[in-house]
């Protein structure tokens, strides 16, 4: 690879932008934009930096055919998780939908029969089955939901996937539970025709998951939110340290 193939991907696997690294090492976005095109190639004093601030040798940076730099454990584990952290919201998916179906199995068609053999119709039997399970039920779909969300953020955001990005997964699903459990509980009376407490048979169903529910979400939040502010002092402390060298 070239000099400016490998500062691209360098910059891509911090998810830095060519403002966010120009900004780093005191540069104009224009002169990291001719660096990664092989326009030019950056002073002896930019070239020290960049090694630094990134973490490699400068022979691997300026001689072409020169192996990639072994990087750290935790280095490998942000690569991997910025490339294809969409396999783990596949893994999320598959885990949710098994558990769905543990449904079927267990004492899940006995309950139904038995519902049935009492005059229940199969929908109405199903609905008893699902409400007695609610809040298994809610956190297992919110759980592929958020699944399918990783999935998507990971394919849109490959490459470019900071740690801080997770707290949106934690976020929805926390959200999803909760609003999940409403939809259950309110599907369940509407099918059942029992309007009279709707809102206090919702409270009721749902009040011990909302300190779970909200507390993932708050959390999820703040790790989302509170992430990117945490990143840039670690990346100027190392152009710091590269013009202190």
């Amino acid at each position: 690879m070239t000099f400016g193939e490998k500062l691209q991907r360098l910059r891509a696997q911090r998810g830095l932008s060519q403002d966010a690294l120009a900004e780093a090492l005191d540069v104009s976005r224009q002169a990291v934009s001719r660096w990664e095109r092989d326009e030019t190639l950056p002073e002896t004093e930019k070239v020290i930096r960049l090694s630094r601030y990134f973490e490699v040798p400068t022979d691997y940076l300026l001689q072409e055919g020169s192996p990639a730099p072994r990087q750290p454990a935790l280095t490998r584990l942000h690569d991997w998780w910025a490339e294809r952290s969409w396999l783990l919201g596949v893994g999320l998916v598959v885990l949710g939908v098994w558990l769905l179906l543990g449904l079927t199995r267990g004492d899940g068609p006995a309950i139904i029969r038995g519902y049935m053999d009492d005059g229940a119709s199969w929908i109405e039997a199903v609905c008893v089955l699902i409400y007695c399970v609610k809040e298994y039920a809610a956190g297992v779909v919110a759980l592929v939901l958020a699944g399918v969300l990783t999935v998507a953020l990971g394919r849109c955001r490959r490459g470019t996937l900071r740690w801080h990005h997770a707290g949106w997964i934690v976020f929805f699903w926390g959200i999803g539970d909760l609003l999940i459990l409403t939809g259950l509980v309110v599907w369940f009376l509407r099918m059942m025709e029992m309007w009279e407490y709707v809102l206090r048979q919702v409270w009721f169903d749902i009040r011990d998951e909302v300190p779970f529910a909200l507390g993932m979400a708050a959390l999820g939040l703040a790790m989302a939110l509170l992430g990117p502010k945490l990143d840039p002092p670690r990346q100027q402390g190392s152009a710091s340290s590269a013009d202190r060298g």
